[in-house]
C-alpha cells in the first residue's frame, strides 16, 4: 500500500562543522591493520586505489587519489610506501600515516610523460615487495562465495596483481580485502 502525502522540509544545520578524524584515530587504523596482518602471517598488504574503488586505502591514508591509479605498500614493520603516478606524486605530504612515495608512471593518465626505463615489477621491488613475502593485495570487493576459494580472485587491474605475482609467487599471493 502506497500513502502519498506531504512530508516537512529537512532540518539542516548551520553551524555544520566537518568532523577531521584525529592523528590518534589514524594510528589505530594503521595499528590495527598491522595486528591482522599477523594474525593472517603478511609480510605486505598492497591495498590498491583509484577514484571509483579508493575508500580502503583513503582508510589508511586519509586521503584519496584523485586522478588515476595508486597503491598503498603497507609491510609488518609498520613502514609505508605509497605509489603514485604523476598526478598525485605530491599527495605523499597529504598522506595521514608516515609514508615514503615511489613514483609510478604505469598509475598516470594516458598520454602522460612516462618513464620507460623501468618495469612495474622492478618498481615494486625498489619499494620493497621480495621474493616470497606472503603478500595480501586489498581491492574493493568481498567474494565471499562459499562455493570455491576466493583468496586467489582479484578486482584490481591484472597488470598489478601479475607483477606482484612474478615477485613473491602465486602462492604468497591472495586476496586480503576482509582485512
Amino acid at each position: 500500500k502506497v500513502i502519498w502525502d506531504s512530508a516537512p522540509v529537512p532540518r539542516f544545520h548551520s553551524q555544520r562543522q566537518p568532523v577531521f578524524l584525529s592523528d590518534q584515530t589514524m594510528k589505530e587504523r594503521r595499528d590495527k591493520i598491522l595486528t591482522r596482518m599477523a594474525e593472517h602471517q603478511l609480510d605486505c598488504l598492497a591495498v590498491y586505489c583509484d577514484l571509483e574503488h579508493g575508500s580502503n586505502f583513503e582508510y589508511l591514508t586519509g586521503f584519496l587519489t584523485r586522478f588515476e591509479e595508486s597503491v598503498l605498500l603497507l609491510f609488518k614493520t609498520g613502514r609505508a610506501v605509497l605509489l603514485l603516478g604523476n598526478e598525485n606524486t605530491k599527495m605523499v605530504h597529504t598522506s595521514r600515516i608516515p609514508a615514503t612515495m615511489l613514483h609510478v608512471p604505469f598509475f598516470s593518465l594516458p598520454n602522460q610523460p612516462h618513464r620507460h626505463d623501468k618495469s612495474l615489477r622492478t618498481l615494486l621491488q625498489e619499494a620493497g615487495i621480495a621474493e616470497g613475502q606472503r603478500t595480501g593485495l586489498v581491492g574493493w570487493k568481498l567474494f565471499t562465495s562459499p562455493l570455491e576459494d576466493n583468496r586467489q580472485s582479484y578486482d584490481i587491474p591484472s597488470y598489478v596483481v601479475e607483477a606482484v605475482k612474478a615477485i613473491v609467487g602465486e602462492a604468497q599471493l591472495s586476496n586480503e580485502t576482509g582485512l
